[in-house]
């Protein structure tokens, strides 16, 4: 699957699959600007992300995460009542195996199995996903609808879904072209396209702007932005580190933390941005 059919709605393709593809939202003179305004946002060599303080104060990105094209997708596959979560971020060169993000799955998690649960990860990815150079998402579709970690009490079992598709499908690389817009659901299996050529063997280096929503609802609102920040100091090597991309999901509110421009386009679009 890739986009919707004609006499398919973005809503019931993505109730089916679990992902869906919004074509063309960023054309290819939009593309090459976030590119370049990457390049002098994230400077270092290797895997970086981008601070959600410095995300929601760069014009350029606030704009196109607002657009209608966006908020529009979002509203027909969660509902009138949408939330952004302060999960926003552009991620350079990043590449994960299969999965599914950690507040959705394993023990604890019986919650994601609730009758109305709605949680939705957008990616714009600023490049082709041609398969050569991996530039974006891979997904197993249908396996929101199956349980990988028994029903949120268990360790997750990747490998055995990859290996007994729950719908009967195997995995497919999402054939996103640069600018697109990519919606997954949160129970969703998915991994990182893998790049079969090196970054230095002329493949573009991989970018995509991220974001996290869900239906603007207090209780399910407070409870991922829980989990979000609960993970801003982990142990590693038995050694405390602090994240602060999730340390500064805890600090950003709304509305006095967000600027006037985007809280006065969120208003124009319907769209509420969660926090504590």
């Amino acid at each position: 699957m890739t986009e919707p059919t004609a006499q398919e709605s973005l809503a019931e393709a993505f109730a089916r699959d679990g992902y869906a593809i919004v074509p063309g939202v960023l054309d290819a003179e939009a593309v090459a600007g976030l590119r370049d305004l990457c390049g002098l946002l994230l400077t270092g060599a290797g895997k970086q992300e981008l601070l959600p303080r410095t995300f929601l104060e760069t014009p350029e990105l606030t704009d196109v995460l607002l657009r209608d094209e966006i908020t529009g997708a979002l509203a027909q596959v969660l509902g009138p009542r949408v939330a952004f979560y302060p999960n926003l971020t552009i991620r350079k060169s990043l590449y994960i195996g299969w999965h599914i993000d950690e507040a959705f799955a394993g023990a604890g998690r019986e919650y994601v199995w609730t009758p109305g649960f709605a949680h939705v990860q957008g990616a714009i990815y600023l490049q082709d996903n041609d398969g050569r150079s991996g530039g974006g998402i891979d997904v197993l579709p249908g396996s929101h609808l199956a349980s990988v970690d028994g029903y949120g009490r268990s360790r997750p079992d990747y490998d055995a879904a990859l290996a007994n598709p729950p719908s009967g499908r195997g995995p497919v690389r999402v054939d996103s072209k640069a600018g697109d817009l990519v919606l997954w659901h949160a129970r969703l299996m998915h991994a990182s396209t893998p790049a079969a050529l090196p970054e230095e063997n002329d493949a573009p280096t991989k970018l995509g702007l991220f974001f996290s929503a869900g239906r603007h609802d207090a209780y399910e609102n407070n409870r991922f932005l829980s989990h979000l920040t609960a993970k801003r100091v982990q142990l590693e090597g038995g050694e405390p580190v602090v994240y602060e991309r999730h340390g500064q999901v805890l600090d950003i509110r709304y509305p006095e933390s967000y600027p006037d421009r985007v809280r006065a386009r969120a208003d124009e679009a319907g769209v509420h941005f969660a926090s504590f």
